[in-house]
């Protein structure tokens, strides 16, 4: 991969990332609703949302460890570039949840 090809590969990966975002959150949070709803059921046992997402991105990082290991995975419907799809969506979920906790707001979006 070439240095101009890297920024490419990385544009189209998170432009995959967000699309799996948008359609997982509607999945889980339902069409117009809190888009945290489903890591907030954390909070009905004690745990805060925040956790909730952070044991979601250790359950990633174990599988790309236990990938990076052994050389293979044992669940072949789930790709090791799914993982690290997850991971990314993760941690921008996170990103924005404390964003929105610190201003009870998400910054606009950035304009190109």
């Amino acid at each position: 991969m070439t240095t101009s090809e890297l920024p490419d590969f990385v544009e189209h990966f998170f432009v995959e990332v967000l699309e799996t975002i948008k359609d997982k959150n509607k999945d889980y949070s339902g069409e117009g609703t809190d888009a945290f709803r489903n890591f907030k059921r954390c909070e009905t046992y004690g745990i805060k949302a925040e956790v909730g997402m952070f044991v979601r991105l250790l359950d990633k990082v174990g599988r790309l460890s236990s990938f990076l290991e052994k050389g293979e995975l044992v669940v072949k419907d789930e790709a090791v570039e799914d993982t690290l799809k997850d991971l990314a969506g993760y941690t921008a979920i996170l990103a924005a949840f404390l964003a929105y906790k610190k201003s009870k707001t998400i910054f606009p979006p950035h304009k190109h």
